[in-house]
């Protein structure tokens, strides 16, 4: 058995999974197999595919970004591999990408994940190095289009889950992704629970990844990104952090009810609430999990909390007096967390 598994979620991926399979064929470092995981496909995805090629799980139906993820990982965990690497379909690998991340997360055993630098396939640009974490849940790409001159191991408050090693003991320990997320937030999800469990989120500067990403506003997005903001606050904070948050989270929520409506996706916002409603009994259970494993406060990780709202290809005005209210009332609260 090899030292890691990379795990490929697959959902009608035929335009890009072959480039992403290529390039991993040509690492520099040869430990691993690569499970690929699929969702389920309606195009010619997997046709392809050799069984020699990879150790294909194909799923009945379409269990989203992180279950489809968790599938994988739990076979990899089952089977004993020491680091587990999650890589976007629609990616392509520099041949030291996987070299450079092994070496970071073994210079330290308290390292539990490592973020590659994801570059804007075809560009110089920056796609992330990390994620930033408002303190209401909002989560955004951290360094977007930036000129890529990042080269420096960087602390982070959350690794993207387009290109990230896991220490598979520290899944063991703090649990895989949370389902009930589907997708978007899954990673920053997780990120927190590394860091409530004592782990370190490293950015490797040397691992570099190539994401063909495209910006997406659908209403999909809306709904499963607004619904898993509040199960990951629900989930993850203390009691008293959600107490002097409240007020700023209430004040927001209206305003997001007041933007879905004139954007055009009020439906899915008042869906996600309902979803919350109805799982609250699961959120309230994930929490206690959450709480039980926790070993780092919230007053000693609130310096990763940003105040800022700057979401990817979105600005507007509105944000300027906005992110002005976040950071007076995150003046007020934070020495009280």
């Amino acid at each position: 058995m090899k030292k890691v598994a990379i795990i490929i979620v697959n959902y009608n991926g035929k335009k890009y999974l072959r480039g992403c399979l290529a390039s991993l064929k040509n690492q520099s470092f040869k430990d691993f197999d690569i499970f690929l995981i699929d969702n389920c496909s309606s195009d010619d995805s997997l046709k392809d595919i050799k069984d020699t090629e990879v150790k294909l799980i194909k799923n009945k139906k379409n269990y989203g970004f992180a279950e489809g993820n968790n599938i994988g990982m739990r076979q990899a965990i089952k089977e004993g591999y020491q680091y587990i690497a999650l890589v976007n379909f629609d990616t392509e690998t520099d041949e030291k990408w996987l070299e450079k991340l092994v070496e970071r997360i073994e210079t330290d055993s308290g390292i539990g994940a490592v973020q590659s630098k994801v570059l804007l396939a075809g560009s110089k640009l920056i796609n992330t190095t990390g994620g930033h974490l408002h303190f209401l849940g909002f989560s955004y790409c951290r360094d977007y289009k930036m000129p890529d001159t990042f080269k420096n191991v960087d602390d982070i408050c959350a690794a993207s889950g387009a290109s990230v090693l896991f220490r598979s003991e520290a899944l063991k320990k703090i649990g895989l992704f949370d389902k009930t997320f589907f997708m978007y937030l899954e990673d920053t999800d997780i990120s927190w629970r590394l860091k409530e469990a004592g782990y370190k989120l490293i950015f490797e500067p040397n691992s570099v990844i190539y994401h063909k990403y495209a910006f997406s506003k659908n209403k999909d997005k809306f709904y499963h990104s607004e619904k898993n903001r509040i199960i990951f606050i629900l989930k993850n904070y203390e009691l008293k952090t959600i107490l002097l948050l409240l007020p700023a989270f209430l004040f927001t929520e209206i305003l997001m009810i007041l933007y879905a409506a004139f954007d055009g996706w009020f439906t899915q916002k008042i869906k996600g609430y309902i979803f919350v409603i109805r799982h609250f009994g699961e959120i309230m259970a994930s929490r206690q999990r959450v709480q039980k494993i926790r070993r780092v406060r919230d007053k000693e990780l609130k310096g990763y909390f940003s105040y800022k709202l700057a979401f990817d290809e979105v600005s507007n005005p509105l944000f300027v007096p906005l992110n002005l209210f976040f950071r007076f009332y995150w003046f007020l609260v934070r020495s009280f967390i």
